[in-house]
């Protein structure tokens, strides 16, 4: 009788760095992360498909969704539903894309969705019962990165404790063809971007603040709203609802703020150019509602109406 051994061959298995609902994603179970057919992931495209998911949980110290991949896309099928007790989606080391046809509610302890740069593409995304930050992108992640962008007729509600979008990019903030509808409730910031622009273009952008802050509501290095946008900023503390420390241009749109003190400010030179902007004081001393350091050039077919004075 003679004995054969067969040499048996170990294959490695392949981690793809993302871990959905504290599951590790691999080659293995990729097609059918969580076994109920709700979660996938396609390695050739770096794309997590979510469909008709609830993820809940603790997940102290991590988050519902977290990956370490440079790119990340994630899918929307139907109406997915995460709720967090530390992060819901975390990406410290790249970019993640939210595409689909479906549609994403999320709460968290923490941020919501926190990255090297963001970018909600068409998709109906509504963020409530926050404690930290909507859409937080960081540069301490990425030198390159720190943008987000809300584009491609995106249906977007922000309803947090800290900033509702927050960008330290040089590229900043850009809101595309999208609705933007933006609650906080502490003394932060609605929108911040301090080393970018913001650029609002045919869209509608509503940000609220109800807390007694000293922040403004919007507060962007340069700021733009054009192509029939409809911005309206209300806040309740004794600050600016929009605040520019360079220039303020509003083209073929709308601009409604209020405040209980000087409600627009750009420190630099304003344009307003086939534009309505209504801007009111709502403090006991009336201060000035529309104010601007350098030149204010009101264009031709503008309609401006600053309840508390100009200046």
């Amino acid at each position: 009788m003679v004995f054969v051994m067969v040499p048996t061959t170990a294959f490695a298995v392949e981690d793809y760095g993302i871990n959905v609902s504290n599951v590790r994603i691999t080659d293995e179970n990729a097609d059918d992360v969580l076994n109920d057919g709700t979660v996938s992931y396609d390695a050739e495209t770096n794309t997590l498909t979510l469909k008709d998911v609830t993820i809940t949980g603790d997940f102290s110290g991590s988050a519902a969704i977290q990956s370490s991949k440079e790119n990340l896309t994630i899918m929307l099928e139907g109406e997915n539903t995460i709720n967090s007790g530390y992060y819901g989606i975390l990406s410290t080391t790249g970019t993640l894309t939210f595409k689909g046809e479906g549609t994403l509610t999320l709460s968290a302890k923490k941020d919501a969705v926190r990255a090297a740069e963001i970018n909600i593409d068409g998709i109906t995304l509504n963020i409530q019962e926050t404690n930290g930050s909507a859409l937080y992108v960081s540069t301490d992640y990425d030198s390159n990165k720190g943008s987000v962008s809300i584009r491609n007729g995106a249906n977007v509600t922000f309803d947090c404790t800290e900033f509702a979008v927050y960008a330290d990019g040089n590229t900043g903030i850009t809101i595309s063809g999208s609705t933007v509808n933006s609650d906080v409730r502490n003394n932060t910031n609605v929108i911040y971007t301090w080393n970018g622009p913001l650029s609002i273009i045919n869209s509608k952008v509503t940000v609220n603040n109800s807390a007694q802050t000293t922040f403004p509501a919007i507060w962007a290095t340069e700021i733009s709203i054009s192509d029939n946008s409809e911005v309206t900023a209300n806040i309740s503390g004794e600050t600016n609802a929009v605040y520019t420390p360079t220039t303020l241009t509003v083209e073929r749109s709308s601009l409604n703020a209020e405040s209980p003190s000087i409600s627009v400010w750009s420190n630099g030179a304003m344009k307003i150019e086939n534009g309505t902007v209504k801007t009111i004081c709502t403090g006991n001393v009336v201060a000035d509602s529309l104010h601007s350091e350098d030149t204010l050039t009101i264009g031709r077919n503008s309609d401006v109406l600053a309840i508390g004075g100009i200046w």
